[in-house]
């Protein structure tokens, strides 16, 4: 089977300089409220449009993209959110319905023939009628398949700007010297600078222009912790800001402070800063921003969701309110008190080391309060655990707890599978389950769901890769004609579980076939339960030039590539040609295929309209360990791309790299016009 998509275009036509400010109030639409545990007697939402953040009153912003979404305005609905300005990729920001954390819809900034995307950021001046001085905020950034080349840096978000100077240029500042009157900024980011031997993150920074700079107007770039930040998955980044103090003549004391978090481990931290010198200099601006100073990344996306703002609050007190991550889709959610739904509580001892978990069910799942635990820690779910709802109607849970506490979820249905791993040591991970209120070991939690799967299907099959105590990690590629799903099939030969975990992605393609990415390694193995048969099978080390070392089970049975994709047959194909075409003034189209023989570049002559069709400098063929040949490129305004290939096409998508219409081109194999379909 095979795939035609096309990548929806925004309007790019918004011009330079500030644009489309906030002219709505938007606590009218987001939750703003006062916080009854920590505020003062007295305080309330000025809902008239502008709220007081004196040094007592603490308020809750959670913008909930959801809410704005509209296709038919301007960054379907992104400027009620934000300022939106300084704009410099093709294609503007907007919140997109195409991927989410929780919810419908997130934020996109769109990297797009520019280092740059935009700013769009919340304006604390036009919502506060004092300066904003301190602030927590909360947000989830998707880097999804980045990569950065040596001594790059993808910077992401304005944790807090005062801005001044030449904005259209970029350059926020006053040139210096740096007076406290002339803007400051604090930019997050990671990068790809010192040593760097982690394949799958990149490094954390704090990008700051400050009263350190004299003589420059290049911020600081500063790694802190140095905390790798994974990519291809949701990271939760935090971040605290409380400005300096300064004297009645303007003298600048070096007492502010700055923090962040990066899925809950701290990554930098300094209370020295100095950014201020007089009033008027506080916290103008928060939110998404794209930056890839080597534009490795053009064209790509990144996404934003469930950023959440507490002025004049601390992370403590955020982390108290609540259960902390109201917004996420956990505390807000009221559930009924059906038959069908089922309390689950994750639970450990006091002085227990903290446990990691990961759960997935075939109904609902909401985060709940179940009270204490027998040493009195609160058994509820909180930050450290998310709840993703997946495409096939299932939902993964990942969660963190442990000395004494415990974290609770209701349950609409059965769990399907729970494997947990101890968080800070080589131990078993220690902790108890109850469902119902009735303890239940693991294998009685899923049971029910195993039972009530075997033998439902001829159809449905089991696939693990598995491989060897010590071995380089493997990263693996598969595509299957059903449906997939995460399963755990006990232990490998070397006592380590075989289970797909948050290292593994399932995606359905719009073909109807399903898409997986895992790593593994080491002795350890992934699990799916397959309904349908592998298309493709792929994989590499992923440490080393070396050949990657595993091997696959087909239904508890050893088999090889070739024999799971019905590759291994003996077979000479004949050497066959393929040409991608378009038509004059058609736009480019942007193609990938994969075959399971060797593909060349090939001149296959002129198209129909009397230009060449060959590959050229646009276009790249990849050999994978397993056998498939992988080729990206690029065509149109009449030419076409030529191809000689030694075996069949396996997969084969395109997509509008012009404009949001349908890919325009037609396909010829071996001279003859031939259908994706038929391929």
């Amino acid at each position: 089977m095979a795939r035609e998509r096309s990548r929806r275009a925004i309007d790019s036509t918004l011009e330079s300089g500030k644009e489309n400010g906030t002219t709505n109030d938007i606590e009218r639409r987001t939750y703003l409220k006062v916080l009854g545990s920590t505020a003062v007697a007295g305080g309330a939402l000025l809902s008239s449009g502008t709220a007081a953040a004196d040094s007592h009153d603490q308020d809750l912003i959670e913008i909930d993209y959801d809410d704005y979404y509209d296709p038919s305005s301007q960054y379907n609905g992104l400027g009620d959110v934000y300022d939106v300005w300084n704009q410099r990729s093709r294609t503007s920001p907007d919140i997109t319905s195409s991927t989410s954390r929780t919810g419908e819809t997130s934020c996109a900034h769109y990297l797009d023939g520019d280092q740059m995307s935009a700013n769009t950021v919340y304006p604390f001046d036009n919502h506060y009628g004092t300066e904003v001085d301190e602030l927590y905020q909360r947000f989830y950034v998707h880097p999804n398949g980045m990569w950065l080349s040596e001594n790059n840096t993808m910077r992401f978000f304005w944790a807090g700007l005062r801005s001044e100077g030449d904005q259209d240029s970029g350059n926020f500042v006053t040139p210096p010297p740096f007076t406290g009157e002339d803007g400051w900024s604090v930019r997050l980011g990671f990068t790809r600078r010192e040593n760097h031997d982690h394949p799958d993150t990149y490094t954390f920074f704090v990008y700051s222009y400050d009263a350190r700079l004299t003589d420059s107007t290049t911020p600081y770039l500063e790694f802190g912790n140095r905390v790798q930040m994974p990519m291809n998955e949701w990271v939760k980044i935090e971040t605290y800001q409380k400005l300096n103090t300064y004297t009645s003549s303007g003298s600048m004391n070096n007492d502010g402070v700055f923090r962040a978090w990066v899925n809950d481990e701290l990554a930098y931290e300094r209370e020295n800063f100095a950014w201020r010198s007089a009033d008027g200099n506080g916290i103008q601006y928060a939110g998404p921003h794209g930056y890839d100073l080597y534009q490795d990344n053009d064209p790509y996306t990144i996404y934003f969701d469930n950023h959440v703002m507490l002025v004049n609050g601390t992370r403590e007190d955020w982390l108290n309110y609540d259960g902390g991550e109201s917004g996420d889709g956990g505390d807000e959610e009221e559930t009924d008190d059906t038959g069908d739904q089922n309390e689950l509580a994750i639970l450990t001892e006091s002085g227990a080391d903290r446990v990691r978990y990961r759960f997935v069910a075939d109904g609902p799942v909401a985060a709940t309060d179940l009270g204490t635990s027998p040493s009195g820690g609160s058994v509820s779910a909180n930050g450290n655990d998310t709840i993703t709802e997946r495409e096939d109607g299932t939902y993964e849970v990942e969660g963190l707890t442990g000395n004494g506490w415990g974290d609770a979820f209701a349950v609409e249905g059965d769990i399907v599978t729970f494997e947990a791993e101890n968080a800070d040591s080589d131990a078993d991970p220690a902790f108890w389950l109850e469902w119902n209120g009735e303890e239940v070991a693991v294998d009685e939690l899923i049971a029910d769901e195993e039972e009530g799967t075997e033998g439902d299907s001829s159809g449905e099959n089991e696939l693990a890769i598995l491989t060897e105590p010590g071995a380089d990690r493997v990263r693996y590629r598969f595509v299957a004609d059903g449906l997939v799903t995460a399963a755990d099939f006990g232990t490998s030969p070397s006592g380590n579980p075989v289970s797909a975990n948050s290292n593994d992605a399932i995606t359905e393609r719009e073909d109807g076939t399903y898409e997986v990415e895992g790593l593994t390694g080491n002795g350890w193995g992934d699990g799916f339960v397959v309904e349908g048969d592998i298309v493709t099978f792929e994989a590499e080390n992923a440490d080393s030039d070396a050949d990657p070392a595993f091997w696959l089970e087909w239904n508890d049975e050893e088999i090889t590539v070739d024999d799971l994709t019905g590759g291994g047959e003996d077979t000479d194909p004949e050497p066959a040609e393929f040409a991608i075409l378009t038509e004059p003034g058609a736009d480019r189209v942007r193609y990938r295929f994969i075959a399971n023989g060797p593909v060349t570049a090939a001149d296959l002559g002129t198209s129909p309209s009397g230009n060449s069709v060959s590959a050229n400098d646009n276009d790249t063929i990849t050999y994978h360990e397993t056998g498939y040949y992988e080729v990206e490129g690029l065509t149109g305004n009449g030419w076409g791309d030529g191809f000689v290939v030694e075996g069949d096409i396996v997969t084969f998508e395109a997509e509008n790299a012009d404009s949001d219409a349908d890919p325009a081109f037609w396909l010829e194999w071996n001279g003859e016009e031939v259908a994706v379909d038929d391929l």
